[in-house]
């Protein structure tokens, strides 16, 4: 750590999270609350993040209670420094603050409309690698940023059969070909047993008091198991 410091890296990470804490603070709702906070102790990345924010934004501060363990720099009063010897962890810096305004609530009574529908694939775009199918919703700028995962993995295809895959069974919100199972099967299906249930034939959303477990292949009277296999239970 001592060797990869350097005070350039300290500027350069302070512009990210310049350009990052005003993203974030665009997509805060109104009267909306945001923690801000970094396991550096500079105060080019802690306070003048902070004071940059409430320069260029309408963001209030939100005063912590003073505690004696809790530590405040001498060229500010934003937030608080708690040290890895008072304090489990390696260190953090704390900020909170606070978008004016009233909340929406209206607004978002229908959020659940939002999540991704395997019936209605007009919104999303398709992409396509090799046998393995994703939808992405939207778009986001990256910027240089590393993403892990970017969408919902949709399907995969194996001869002339498309396998839904376990990400889309976690995405979506309703799929007219589903079952619901009861406790004994919802325990057979986590160890990875087939269950011979009569259903449609094809891929199946086999649901527990309405909540999705995965798809199965059914061929009318049996549901294969398409549990992912490291996520079963062995006991």
């Amino acid at each position: 750590m001592k060797e990869d410091w350097s005070f350039n890296k300290v500027i350069k990470f302070a512009e990210i999270q310049k350009d990052l804490i005003l993203k974030a603070y665009k997509m805060l709702a109104p009267n909306g609350t945001m923690v801000y906070s970094t396991c550096s102790f500079s105060y080019e990345e802690d306070e003048e993040v902070i004071e940059y924010l409430l320069k260029n934004t309408d963001a209030n501060e939100i005063s912590i209670d003073d505690n004696r363990m809790f530590f405040k720099s001498s060229k500010s009063n934003h937030g608080i420094h708690l040290f890895p010897n008072l304090f489990q962890g390696e260190g953090h810096y704390i900020c909170l603050v606070k978008k004016p305004g009233i909340e929406n609530i209206q607004k978002n009574k229908n959020v659940q409309s939002e999540n991704f529908s395997i019936d209605n694939k007009n919104n999303a775009d398709k992409i396509r690698f090799g046998d393995t199918k994703f939808y992405l919703k939207g778009t986001i700028r990256n910027k240089g940023l590393n993403i892990i995962r970017y969408g919902v993995k949709y399907s995969t295809i194996k001869g002339q059969d498309e396998i839904y895959d376990f990400h889309l069974s976690r995405a979506i919100t309703n799929y007219v070909d589903s079952i619901e199972i009861n406790d004994n099967e919802l325990t057979k299906y986590l160890k990875g047993e087939s269950l011979p249930l009569k259903t449609k034939k094809g891929m199946v959303l086999v649901k527990y008091k309405n909540i999705p477990v995965s798809f199965g292949k059914s061929d009318g009277s049996i549901i294969k198991n398409h549990y992912p296999k490291h996520l079963r239970n062995r006991f």
